[in-house]
Protein backbone atom coordinates (compact mmCIF):
# COMPACT_ATOMS: atom_id res chain seq x y z
CA UNK A 1 0.00 0.00 0.00
CA UNK A 2 1.19 3.52 -0.80
CA UNK A 3 1.79 5.87 1.59
CA UNK A 4 -0.28 8.96 1.95
CA UNK A 5 1.96 12.21 2.49
CA UNK A 6 1.23 15.39 2.93
CA UNK A 7 3.06 17.88 0.07
CA UNK A 8 0.85 20.67 0.52
CA UNK A 9 2.70 22.79 3.13
CA UNK A 10 6.32 22.81 3.61
CA UNK A 11 7.79 24.78 0.25
CA UNK A 12 4.92 27.49 0.02
CA UNK A 13 8.05 30.43 1.12
CA UNK A 14 10.79 28.67 -1.08
CA UNK A 15 8.32 28.41 -4.21
CA UNK A 16 7.35 32.26 -3.46
CA UNK A 17 10.58 33.89 -2.67
CA UNK A 18 11.09 32.32 -6.63
CA UNK A 19 8.74 34.10 -8.29
CA UNK A 20 9.48 37.11 -6.23
CA UNK A 21 6.30 38.46 -7.43
CA UNK A 22 6.98 38.67 -11.12
CA UNK A 23 4.59 36.14 -13.37
CA UNK A 24 7.22 35.82 -16.34
CA UNK A 25 9.55 34.32 -13.83
CA UNK A 26 6.88 31.79 -12.74
CA UNK A 27 8.12 29.08 -15.51
CA UNK A 28 5.43 26.20 -15.40
CA UNK A 29 5.87 22.84 -17.46
CA UNK A 30 2.67 21.34 -19.10
CA UNK A 31 3.84 17.33 -19.85
CA UNK A 32 1.39 15.52 -22.27
CA UNK A 33 2.48 11.38 -21.06
CA UNK A 34 3.50 9.08 -24.19
CA UNK A 35 0.35 7.47 -25.27
CA UNK A 36 0.83 4.09 -26.01
CA UNK A 37 -3.03 3.81 -27.47
CA UNK A 38 -2.65 6.89 -30.32
CA UNK A 39 0.40 8.76 -31.18
CA UNK A 40 -1.56 10.83 -33.01
CA UNK A 41 -4.03 11.61 -29.85
CA UNK A 42 -4.19 15.92 -29.97
CA UNK A 43 -3.12 17.61 -27.17
CA UNK A 44 -6.51 19.38 -27.17
CA UNK A 45 -6.29 20.20 -23.35
CA UNK A 46 -3.08 20.79 -22.87
CA UNK A 47 -2.66 23.77 -24.99
CA UNK A 48 -5.97 25.33 -23.84
CA UNK A 49 -4.91 25.26 -20.43
CA UNK A 50 -0.74 26.61 -21.69
CA UNK A 51 -2.96 29.56 -23.74
CA UNK A 52 -5.20 30.64 -20.28
CA UNK A 53 -1.62 30.87 -18.58
CA UNK A 54 0.31 32.43 -21.23
CA UNK A 55 -2.45 35.31 -22.17
CA UNK A 56 -2.47 35.66 -17.91
CA UNK A 57 1.34 36.23 -17.90
CA UNK A 58 2.59 33.16 -16.77
CA UNK A 59 5.20 32.02 -19.01
CA UNK A 60 4.86 28.18 -19.74
CA UNK A 61 6.57 25.41 -22.04
CA UNK A 62 4.44 22.36 -23.35
CA UNK A 63 6.52 19.04 -23.17
CA UNK A 64 4.56 16.31 -25.22
CA UNK A 65 6.72 12.79 -24.54
CA UNK A 66 6.48 11.19 -27.53
CA UNK A 67 7.90 14.42 -29.24
CA UNK A 68 10.96 14.77 -27.64
CA UNK A 69 14.68 14.57 -29.18
CA UNK A 70 17.35 12.07 -28.29
CA UNK A 71 15.45 9.27 -29.47
CA UNK A 72 18.76 6.58 -27.93
CA UNK A 73 17.60 7.78 -24.31
CA UNK A 74 14.98 7.11 -22.24
CA UNK A 75 11.54 9.09 -22.35
CA UNK A 76 11.84 9.92 -18.27
CA UNK A 77 15.21 11.29 -18.44
CA UNK A 78 14.46 13.17 -21.43
CA UNK A 79 11.45 14.64 -19.21
CA UNK A 80 13.79 15.12 -16.65
CA UNK A 81 17.05 16.46 -18.33
CA UNK A 82 13.99 19.19 -20.13
CA UNK A 83 12.91 20.10 -16.81
CA UNK A 84 16.08 20.95 -15.34
CA UNK A 85 16.53 23.38 -18.38
CA UNK A 86 14.01 24.90 -17.61
CA UNK A 87 14.37 25.07 -14.03
CA UNK A 88 10.10 24.96 -13.81
CA UNK A 89 8.86 25.01 -10.22
CA UNK A 90 5.38 23.67 -11.27
CA UNK A 91 4.81 20.99 -13.34
CA UNK A 92 1.30 19.96 -14.76
CA UNK A 93 0.54 16.55 -16.54
CA UNK A 94 -2.86 14.75 -17.75
CA UNK A 95 -3.82 11.38 -17.67
CA UNK A 96 -6.43 9.58 -19.11
CA UNK A 97 -6.85 5.76 -17.66
CA UNK A 98 -4.25 4.00 -19.40
CA UNK A 99 -1.52 6.56 -18.37
CA UNK A 100 -2.10 6.43 -14.28
CA UNK A 101 0.40 4.08 -13.24
CA UNK A 102 3.15 6.05 -15.69
CA UNK A 103 1.72 9.43 -14.85
CA UNK A 104 2.24 8.35 -11.28
CA UNK A 105 5.42 7.08 -11.82
CA UNK A 106 7.09 10.22 -13.62
CA UNK A 107 5.51 12.44 -10.79
CA UNK A 108 7.85 10.53 -7.82
CA UNK A 109 10.69 11.01 -10.54
CA UNK A 110 10.31 14.59 -10.64
CA UNK A 111 9.89 15.37 -6.71
CA UNK A 112 13.36 13.25 -6.65
CA UNK A 113 14.88 15.32 -8.98
CA UNK A 114 13.68 18.80 -7.08
CA UNK A 115 11.43 17.94 -3.72
CA UNK A 116 10.53 21.70 -3.93
CA UNK A 117 8.64 20.96 -7.47
CA UNK A 118 4.87 21.38 -7.39
CA UNK A 119 3.26 18.09 -9.35
CA UNK A 120 -0.42 18.98 -10.40
CA UNK A 121 -2.73 16.33 -12.36
CA UNK A 122 -5.77 17.18 -14.66
CA UNK A 123 -7.80 14.97 -17.17
CA UNK A 124 -10.71 12.50 -16.95
CA UNK A 125 -8.55 10.29 -14.97
CA UNK A 126 -7.87 11.96 -12.23
CA UNK A 127 -11.17 13.81 -11.77
CA UNK A 128 -12.96 10.62 -11.19
CA UNK A 129 -10.28 8.85 -9.08
CA UNK A 130 -8.41 12.05 -7.26
CA UNK A 131 -6.95 9.56 -4.55
CA UNK A 132 -4.64 7.17 -6.55
CA UNK A 133 -2.56 10.72 -7.52
CA UNK A 134 -2.34 11.98 -4.65
CA UNK A 135 -1.08 8.86 -2.22
CA UNK A 136 1.37 8.59 -5.43
CA UNK A 137 2.89 12.35 -4.26
CA UNK A 138 1.09 14.39 -6.56
CA UNK A 139 0.21 17.69 -4.95
CA UNK A 140 -2.68 18.60 -6.43
CA UNK A 141 -5.30 17.07 -8.68
CA UNK A 142 -7.80 19.49 -11.01
CA UNK A 143 -11.35 17.94 -11.54
CA UNK A 144 -13.48 18.42 -14.83
CA UNK A 145 -12.44 21.72 -16.95
CA UNK A 146 -9.47 23.40 -15.68
CA UNK A 147 -9.09 26.50 -18.03
CA UNK A 148 -11.48 28.58 -15.06
CA UNK A 149 -8.96 27.24 -11.60
CA UNK A 150 -5.75 27.25 -13.20
CA UNK A 151 -5.06 31.07 -12.39
CA UNK A 152 -6.46 30.51 -8.95
CA UNK A 153 -4.32 27.58 -8.23
CA UNK A 154 -1.04 29.14 -9.67
CA UNK A 155 -1.53 32.32 -7.42
CA UNK A 156 -2.39 29.76 -4.04
CA UNK A 157 0.70 27.79 -5.30
CA UNK A 158 2.40 31.30 -5.25
CA UNK A 159 1.57 32.17 -1.64
CA UNK A 160 -0.74 30.61 1.18
CA UNK A 161 -2.14 27.27 -0.29
CA UNK A 162 -5.07 27.50 0.69
CA UNK A 163 -6.50 25.41 -1.85
CA UNK A 164 -10.00 24.83 0.04
CA UNK A 165 -11.28 28.02 -1.14
CA UNK A 166 -10.62 26.86 -4.57
CA UNK A 167 -13.78 24.70 -6.00
CA UNK A 168 -12.58 21.27 -8.21
CA UNK A 169 -9.22 20.28 -6.61
CA UNK A 170 -8.46 17.51 -4.39
CA UNK A 171 -4.96 17.41 -2.03
CA UNK A 172 -3.80 16.13 1.28
CA UNK A 173 -4.99 17.42 4.40
CA UNK A 174 -3.92 16.51 7.67
CA UNK A 175 -2.98 13.06 5.85
CA UNK A 176 -6.25 12.47 3.78
CA UNK A 177 -7.77 12.89 0.90
CA UNK A 178 -9.64 16.07 0.36
CA UNK A 179 -11.66 17.31 -2.46
CA UNK A 180 -13.62 20.75 -2.22
CA UNK A 181 -16.97 21.12 -4.58
CA UNK A 182 -16.81 21.01 -8.00
CA UNK A 183 -15.95 23.51 -9.95
CA UNK A 184 -19.15 25.29 -12.04
CA UNK A 185 -18.64 24.31 -16.19
CA UNK A 186 -17.10 27.32 -17.67
CA UNK A 187 -20.40 28.81 -19.20
CA UNK A 188 -19.18 31.05 -21.92
CA UNK A 189 -16.41 28.88 -24.17
CA UNK A 190 -15.99 32.19 -25.56
CA UNK A 191 -13.79 33.83 -23.80
CA UNK A 192 -11.59 31.01 -24.10
CA UNK A 193 -8.36 31.79 -26.05
CA UNK A 194 -7.31 29.65 -29.63
CA UNK A 195 -5.38 26.44 -27.80
CA UNK A 196 -1.49 27.08 -27.34
CA UNK A 197 -0.25 25.97 -31.16
CA UNK A 198 3.03 27.43 -30.84
CA UNK A 199 3.50 25.72 -27.56
CA UNK A 200 3.84 22.25 -28.80
CA UNK A 201 5.41 20.95 -31.90
CA UNK A 202 2.21 20.57 -33.93
CA UNK A 203 4.23 19.50 -37.14
CA UNK A 204 3.95 16.08 -35.98
CA UNK A 205 0.44 15.76 -36.00
CA UNK A 206 0.22 17.82 -39.27
CA UNK A 207 1.87 15.13 -41.08
CA UNK A 208 -0.08 12.41 -43.50
CA UNK A 209 -1.93 9.83 -41.23
CA UNK A 210 -4.99 7.51 -41.58
CA UNK A 211 -5.32 7.52 -37.35
CA UNK A 212 -7.22 10.32 -36.66
CA UNK A 213 -10.04 10.34 -39.36
CA UNK A 214 -9.56 6.71 -39.43
CA UNK A 215 -8.98 5.05 -42.50
CA UNK A 216 -8.39 8.35 -44.55
CA UNK A 217 -4.53 9.24 -45.37
CA UNK A 218 -4.78 13.22 -44.25
CA UNK A 219 -3.06 15.83 -42.41
CA UNK A 220 -5.96 16.30 -39.71
CA UNK A 221 -6.01 18.48 -36.83
CA UNK A 222 -8.53 17.79 -33.94
CA UNK A 223 -10.63 20.62 -32.66
CA UNK A 224 -13.80 20.92 -30.22
CA UNK A 225 -16.79 23.29 -31.30
CA UNK A 226 -18.91 22.28 -28.42
CA UNK A 227 -18.54 20.76 -24.87
CA UNK A 228 -21.18 18.54 -23.13
CA UNK A 229 -23.04 16.01 -23.88
CA UNK A 230 -27.03 15.59 -23.17
CA UNK A 231 -27.37 12.11 -23.69
CA UNK A 232 -27.16 9.59 -20.56
CA UNK A 233 -24.53 6.69 -21.95
CA UNK A 234 -23.78 4.34 -18.92
CA UNK A 235 -20.10 3.19 -20.47
CA UNK A 236 -19.22 6.90 -21.42
CA UNK A 237 -17.71 9.41 -18.75
CA UNK A 238 -17.39 12.37 -20.81
CA UNK A 239 -20.43 13.91 -19.20
CA UNK A 240 -18.58 13.71 -16.07
CA UNK A 241 -15.82 16.31 -17.26
CA UNK A 242 -17.93 18.44 -19.37
CA UNK A 243 -21.42 18.33 -18.25
CA UNK A 244 -24.67 17.11 -19.88
CA UNK A 245 -25.61 20.77 -20.51
CA UNK A 246 -23.89 21.55 -24.08
CA UNK A 247 -22.21 25.04 -24.73
CA UNK A 248 -21.37 25.70 -27.93
CA UNK A 249 -18.58 27.85 -29.15
CA UNK A 250 -19.28 30.73 -31.69
CA UNK A 251 -18.93 30.41 -35.35
CA UNK A 252 -16.83 33.12 -35.59
CA UNK A 253 -14.05 31.26 -33.47
CA UNK A 254 -13.99 28.21 -34.96
CA UNK A 255 -13.29 29.98 -38.21
CA UNK A 256 -10.42 32.18 -36.68
CA UNK A 257 -9.19 28.57 -35.41
CA UNK A 258 -9.27 26.41 -38.43
CA UNK A 259 -7.85 29.00 -40.71
CA UNK A 260 -5.25 28.87 -38.10
CA UNK A 261 -4.65 25.27 -38.39
CA UNK A 262 -4.88 25.76 -42.37
CA UNK A 263 -3.00 28.68 -43.04
CA UNK A 264 -0.32 27.94 -39.90
CA UNK A 265 0.43 24.92 -39.67
CA UNK A 266 -0.93 23.03 -42.59
CA UNK A 267 -3.45 21.18 -41.99
CA UNK A 268 -5.71 19.77 -44.66
CA UNK A 269 -8.41 18.28 -42.90
CA UNK A 270 -10.19 19.28 -39.33
CA UNK A 271 -11.79 16.19 -37.03
CA UNK A 272 -14.49 17.33 -34.32
CA UNK A 273 -14.01 16.15 -30.99
CA UNK A 274 -17.63 17.19 -29.84
CA UNK A 275 -19.62 14.41 -28.05
CA UNK A 276 -22.28 14.64 -31.00
CA UNK A 277 -22.01 17.31 -33.71
CA UNK A 278 -25.62 17.36 -34.65
CA UNK A 279 -27.28 17.91 -31.40
CA UNK A 280 -27.71 20.98 -32.71
CA UNK A 281 -28.82 20.92 -36.45
CA UNK A 282 -28.69 25.19 -37.34
CA UNK A 283 -25.22 24.96 -35.34
CA UNK A 284 -23.80 22.08 -37.78
CA UNK A 285 -25.02 24.38 -40.97
CA UNK A 286 -22.75 27.35 -39.61
CA UNK A 287 -20.03 24.59 -39.23
CA UNK A 288 -20.55 22.97 -43.35
CA UNK A 289 -20.21 26.46 -44.01
CA UNK A 290 -16.95 27.31 -42.68
CA UNK A 291 -15.61 24.29 -43.89
CA UNK A 292 -17.37 24.99 -47.51
CA UNK A 293 -15.29 28.42 -47.36
CA UNK A 294 -11.98 27.37 -46.14
CA UNK A 295 -11.94 24.19 -48.83
CA UNK A 296 -10.72 22.03 -45.65
CA UNK A 297 -12.06 18.00 -45.68
CA UNK A 298 -13.33 16.81 -42.10
CA UNK A 299 -14.67 14.07 -39.60
CA UNK A 300 -16.91 13.89 -36.49
CA UNK A 301 -18.35 11.91 -34.37
CA UNK A 302 -22.46 11.25 -34.43
CA UNK A 303 -25.42 9.55 -33.25
CA UNK A 304 -27.61 7.50 -35.37
CA UNK A 305 -30.83 9.93 -34.08
CA UNK A 306 -29.14 13.08 -34.41
CA UNK A 307 -28.60 12.88 -38.11
CA UNK A 308 -31.28 14.12 -40.87
CA UNK A 309 -30.65 14.46 -44.29
CA UNK A 310 -30.68 18.09 -44.54
CA UNK A 311 -27.51 18.38 -42.42
CA UNK A 312 -25.77 15.06 -44.46
CA UNK A 313 -26.57 17.30 -48.08
CA UNK A 314 -24.70 20.18 -46.39
CA UNK A 315 -21.90 18.08 -44.55
CA UNK A 316 -21.19 16.20 -48.04
CA UNK A 317 -20.94 19.60 -50.01
CA UNK A 318 -18.73 20.98 -47.38
CA UNK A 319 -15.87 18.53 -47.58
CA UNK A 320 -17.53 15.74 -44.86
CA UNK A 321 -15.86 12.68 -45.81
CA UNK A 322 -16.59 10.37 -42.67
CA UNK A 323 -18.85 9.99 -39.82
CA UNK A 324 -18.12 7.77 -36.46
CA UNK A 325 -21.16 5.99 -34.83
CA UNK A 326 -21.74 4.60 -31.86
CA UNK A 327 -23.58 1.67 -32.76
CA UNK A 328 -22.39 -0.87 -29.75
CA UNK A 329 -25.21 -3.37 -30.08
CA UNK A 330 -27.65 -5.16 -32.42
CA UNK A 331 -29.96 -5.49 -29.18
CA UNK A 332 -32.34 -3.45 -27.71
CA UNK A 333 -32.78 -4.80 -24.62
CA UNK A 334 -28.34 -3.64 -24.36
CA UNK A 335 -29.09 -0.15 -25.67
CA UNK A 336 -31.49 0.81 -23.44
CA UNK A 337 -31.85 -1.07 -20.36
CA UNK A 338 -27.70 -1.72 -20.13
CA UNK A 339 -26.29 0.71 -22.31
CA UNK A 340 -29.19 3.75 -21.86
CA UNK A 341 -28.22 4.89 -25.51
CA UNK A 342 -31.58 5.48 -26.18
CA UNK A 343 -30.96 4.43 -29.32
CA UNK A 344 -32.52 1.38 -31.31
CA UNK A 345 -31.44 -1.19 -33.94
CA UNK A 346 -34.04 -0.27 -36.42
CA UNK A 347 -32.23 3.40 -36.25
CA UNK A 348 -28.87 2.36 -36.32
CA UNK A 349 -29.24 0.57 -39.67
CA UNK A 350 -31.49 3.59 -41.34
CA UNK A 351 -29.24 6.34 -40.13
CA UNK A 352 -25.96 4.58 -41.79
CA UNK A 353 -28.01 3.78 -45.07
CA UNK A 354 -28.59 7.95 -45.21
CA UNK A 355 -25.41 8.59 -44.57
CA UNK A 356 -24.00 6.45 -47.34
CA UNK A 357 -26.95 7.89 -49.73
CA UNK A 358 -24.81 11.08 -49.38
CA UNK A 359 -21.40 9.88 -50.41
CA UNK A 360 -20.45 9.86 -46.50
CA UNK A 361 -17.84 7.02 -45.19
CA UNK A 362 -18.69 5.65 -41.91
CA UNK A 363 -16.76 4.38 -38.60
CA UNK A 364 -19.10 1.72 -36.51
CA UNK A 365 -18.17 0.95 -32.90
CA UNK A 366 -19.33 -2.13 -31.70
CA UNK A 367 -18.82 -3.46 -28.07
CA UNK A 368 -19.39 -6.79 -26.56
CA UNK A 369 -19.44 -7.97 -23.00
CA UNK A 370 -22.42 -5.65 -21.31
CA UNK A 371 -23.58 -7.12 -18.06
CA UNK A 372 -26.46 -9.67 -18.35
CA UNK A 373 -25.60 -9.44 -22.78
CA UNK A 374 -26.46 -13.22 -23.77
CA UNK A 375 -24.77 -15.30 -26.89
CA UNK A 376 -27.86 -14.29 -28.79
CA UNK A 377 -27.21 -10.87 -28.26
CA UNK A 378 -23.75 -10.32 -29.48
CA UNK A 379 -24.43 -12.48 -32.11
CA UNK A 380 -27.10 -9.87 -33.11
CA UNK A 381 -24.51 -7.18 -32.71
CA UNK A 382 -22.52 -9.06 -35.49
CA UNK A 383 -25.48 -9.63 -37.85
CA UNK A 384 -25.70 -5.94 -37.47
CA UNK A 385 -21.90 -5.09 -38.05
CA UNK A 386 -22.71 -7.36 -41.19
CA UNK A 387 -25.61 -5.47 -42.65
CA UNK A 388 -24.75 -1.83 -42.08
CA UNK A 389 -21.32 -2.52 -43.97
CA UNK A 390 -19.25 0.30 -42.62
CA UNK A 391 -16.29 1.89 -44.32
CA UNK A 392 -14.27 1.34 -41.40
CA UNK A 393 -15.06 -0.43 -37.41
CA UNK A 394 -14.12 -1.65 -34.17
CA UNK A 395 -15.02 -4.31 -31.92
CA UNK A 396 -14.13 -3.60 -28.43
CA UNK A 397 -14.67 -5.31 -25.32
CA UNK A 398 -16.63 -3.07 -22.46
CA UNK A 399 -13.91 -1.47 -20.29
CA UNK A 400 -15.59 -0.04 -16.73
CA UNK A 401 -14.48 3.13 -16.48
CA UNK A 402 -14.64 4.70 -12.94
CA UNK A 403 -17.42 6.90 -12.17
CA UNK A 404 -19.61 5.65 -14.43
CA UNK A 405 -22.94 3.58 -13.94
CA UNK A 406 -21.05 0.35 -15.57
CA UNK A 407 -18.31 0.72 -13.29
CA UNK A 408 -20.97 0.44 -10.58
CA UNK A 409 -22.95 -2.14 -12.15
CA UNK A 410 -19.45 -4.11 -12.57
CA UNK A 411 -18.28 -3.33 -9.48
CA UNK A 412 -14.48 -4.79 -10.39
CA UNK A 413 -12.58 -5.45 -8.39
CA UNK A 414 -9.13 -4.45 -9.79
CA UNK A 415 -6.10 -2.94 -7.67
CA UNK A 416 -5.31 0.90 -8.90
CA UNK A 417 -1.54 0.25 -10.26
CA UNK A 418 -3.04 -2.35 -12.47
CA UNK A 419 -5.86 0.26 -14.26
CA UNK A 420 -3.66 1.28 -16.69
CA UNK A 421 -3.48 -2.39 -17.75
CA UNK A 422 -6.82 -2.27 -19.08
CA UNK A 423 -8.20 -2.01 -22.78
CA UNK A 424 -10.69 -2.44 -25.30
CA UNK A 425 -8.79 -6.05 -26.89
CA UNK A 426 -9.18 -7.76 -23.64
CA UNK A 427 -6.08 -8.73 -21.31
CA UNK A 428 -5.79 -10.68 -18.05
CA UNK A 429 -8.24 -8.19 -16.41
CA UNK A 430 -11.46 -8.97 -18.40
CA UNK A 431 -11.92 -11.80 -16.33
CA UNK A 432 -12.57 -9.45 -13.53
CA UNK A 433 -14.85 -7.39 -14.94
CA UNK A 434 -16.99 -9.68 -17.53
CA UNK A 435 -20.50 -9.64 -15.87
CA UNK A 436 -21.96 -11.14 -19.48
CA UNK A 437 -23.11 -14.72 -19.61
CA UNK A 438 -19.88 -15.33 -22.58
CA UNK A 439 -16.73 -16.46 -20.91
CA UNK A 440 -13.74 -15.45 -23.16
CA UNK A 441 -14.66 -12.31 -24.72
CA UNK A 442 -10.97 -11.73 -26.15
CA UNK A 443 -12.07 -14.45 -28.53
CA UNK A 444 -15.68 -13.83 -29.90
CA UNK A 445 -14.38 -10.09 -30.34
CA UNK A 446 -11.40 -11.75 -32.71
CA UNK A 447 -13.51 -14.06 -34.85
CA UNK A 448 -16.28 -10.83 -35.13
CA UNK A 449 -13.04 -8.73 -35.98
CA UNK A 450 -11.65 -11.63 -38.51
CA UNK A 451 -15.33 -12.13 -40.18
CA UNK A 452 -16.06 -8.74 -41.32
CA UNK A 453 -12.26 -7.61 -42.10
CA UNK A 454 -11.79 -8.55 -45.59
CA UNK A 455 -15.19 -7.33 -46.46
CA UNK A 456 -14.20 -3.39 -45.03
CA UNK A 457 -10.97 -3.89 -46.69
CA UNK A 458 -12.95 -4.78 -50.42
CA UNK A 459 -15.06 -1.36 -49.36
CA UNK A 460 -12.02 0.69 -49.04
CA UNK A 461 -10.70 -0.26 -52.13
CA UNK A 462 -13.72 0.80 -54.02
CA UNK A 463 -14.00 4.42 -52.04
CA UNK A 464 -10.28 5.01 -52.88
CA UNK A 465 -10.65 6.21 -56.89
CA UNK A 466 -12.92 8.86 -55.54
CA UNK A 467 -11.11 9.75 -52.47
CA UNK A 468 -7.55 10.48 -54.68
CA UNK A 469 -9.93 12.61 -57.14
CA UNK A 470 -11.27 14.94 -54.19
CA UNK A 471 -8.15 15.14 -53.30
CA UNK A 472 -6.60 16.48 -56.90
CA UNK A 473 -9.24 18.63 -57.18
CA UNK A 474 -8.47 20.33 -53.85
CA UNK A 475 -4.88 20.79 -55.27
CA UNK A 476 -3.79 18.55 -52.53
CA UNK A 477 -0.05 17.25 -52.91
CA UNK A 478 1.85 13.62 -52.36
CA UNK A 479 -0.73 11.11 -53.42
CA UNK A 480 1.94 8.84 -53.93
CA UNK A 481 2.58 9.73 -50.40
CA UNK A 482 -0.40 9.23 -49.16
CA UNK A 483 -1.19 5.69 -50.85
CA UNK A 484 2.40 4.49 -48.94
CA UNK A 485 1.44 5.84 -45.80
CA UNK A 486 -1.86 4.19 -45.97
CA UNK A 487 -0.86 1.39 -47.16
CA UNK A 488 1.34 1.37 -44.19
CA UNK A 489 -1.55 1.77 -41.98
CA UNK A 490 -3.32 -1.02 -43.48
CA UNK A 491 -0.23 -3.58 -42.88
CA UNK A 492 -0.13 -2.54 -39.14
CA UNK A 493 -4.12 -3.18 -39.17
CA UNK A 494 -3.91 -6.60 -40.94
CA UNK A 495 -0.61 -7.29 -38.26
CA UNK A 496 -2.68 -6.33 -35.12
CA UNK A 497 -5.39 -8.71 -36.28
CA UNK A 498 -3.17 -11.81 -36.92
CA UNK A 499 -1.11 -11.33 -33.55
CA UNK A 500 -5.11 -11.25 -32.01
CA UNK A 501 -5.70 -14.44 -33.85
CA UNK A 502 -2.95 -16.21 -32.90
CA UNK A 503 -2.84 -15.25 -29.53
CA UNK A 504 -6.86 -16.77 -29.39
CA UNK A 505 -5.37 -20.13 -30.58
CA UNK A 506 -4.82 -21.75 -27.19
CA UNK A 507 -1.51 -23.46 -27.07
CA UNK A 508 0.24 -20.02 -27.90
CA UNK A 509 -2.43 -17.93 -25.84
CA UNK A 510 -0.06 -18.53 -22.86
CA UNK A 511 3.04 -16.98 -24.52
CA UNK A 512 1.36 -14.49 -25.78
CA UNK A 513 0.51 -12.94 -22.39
CA UNK A 514 3.91 -13.42 -21.04
CA UNK A 515 5.46 -11.51 -23.93
CA UNK A 516 2.73 -8.89 -23.66
CA UNK A 517 3.46 -8.36 -19.89
CA UNK A 518 7.01 -7.84 -20.67
CA UNK A 519 6.77 -5.04 -23.10
CA UNK A 520 4.34 -3.72 -20.45
CA UNK A 521 6.31 -3.48 -17.76
CA UNK A 522 9.34 -2.13 -20.15
CA UNK A 523 6.93 0.86 -21.22
CA UNK A 524 6.45 1.96 -17.61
Amino acid sequence: MLDIRNHIEPQAQKLENIFEDNRNQAMITLILPPDRWNDMRFPVGILSISSVLSRNGYENVVLDSKLLDGTDKNPDDLILENLRKTSSMIVGLSSYIHEQVYVAKIAKKIKELNKEIFVMVGGPQPTVAPEFYLKSGVDLVVRGEGEETIIPIIEEIKGSRDFEKINGVSFIRNGEVFSTPSAPMIKDLNILPLPAYDTSNIKHYARISSRVIRGVPLKTASIMTSRGCPFSCTYCMGKLITGKKVRFRSPELIYEEVKLLRDSFGFEAIYFLDDTLSVSKDYVKNICLIMKELGMLWGAQERVNTVSASNLRDMAKSGCVQLDFGIESGSNRVLNEIAKKNITVEQSLSSQRLVKSFGIRTFSNFMIGFPTETRKEMWDTFKLAKKIKSDEYIFAILMPIPGTPIWDMVNPDIPPDRMSEMNFFGGELVDLYNRSEVKNLERVRTKFTNSLYIRSRFRKLLFYPRFLFKLSKKNFSRLPNRIVIDLLYEINLAKGQMIYTLKNIKPLRKAVRSIKRNLYKRSY
